[in-house]
């Protein structure tokens, strides 16, 4: 939501940036070729592109710093207490935004995003048992049905 906004707010400035450079641009067009002559709105267009083009490169940064700075206050708010009180109690301000002991924190103060790789981590571990089955699809080795034991013993893909 708020990256939308910062978002849509710079390209309106660049293209209040582009319209004011494409009226420079204009206005020095009839000045040098007359306002009879078809290059002068050929000189706007262009002082239109050149200035929403250089805007939009100068606002991709400003938009990347400011995506950064949400990343890392989600991550860990608590340097930015340090380094921008001020912009802290403005993000600590809103309803929406948890706090360091409030919702999206676990009990050790990790942040949400951290106790989901644990868990991802933990379920990508390997048992410590590995359940065999085999190959032809019947019961684990050593259940009872199983035909005989030279069958090659495949690892389970599927919960018993």
């Amino acid at each position: 939501m708020q990256r939308d906004i910062v978002q849509s707010s710079l390209s309106l400035g660049c293209a209040v940036g582009g319209l004011c450079c494409a009226t420079m641009a204009g206005l020095w067009g009839r000045a040098a070729f007359g306002a009879g002559s078809a290059l002068w709105w050929q000189a706007q267009l262009a002082g239109f592109a050149i200035g929403y083009a250089s805007l939009s490169i100068v606002s991709s940064a400003v938009n990347a710093g400011v995506a950064a700075l949400y990343v890392c206050y989600a991550e860990d708010p608590t340097p930015l207490s340090a380094i921008a009180p001020s912009l802290y109690s403005t993000f600590i301000a809103q309803p929406h935004v948890p706090t360091a002991t409030g919702a999206g924190r676990s009990a050790d103060g990790r942040s949400a995003f951290g106790a989901f790789i644990d868990r991802v981590s933990a379920a990508a571990a390997p048992p410590d048992e590995t359940v065999y089955r085999r190959a032809d699809g019947g019961g684990a080795a050593g259940q009872a049905g199983s035909s005989s034991a030279e069958e090659p013993l495949a690892p389970a893909t599927q919960d018993l």
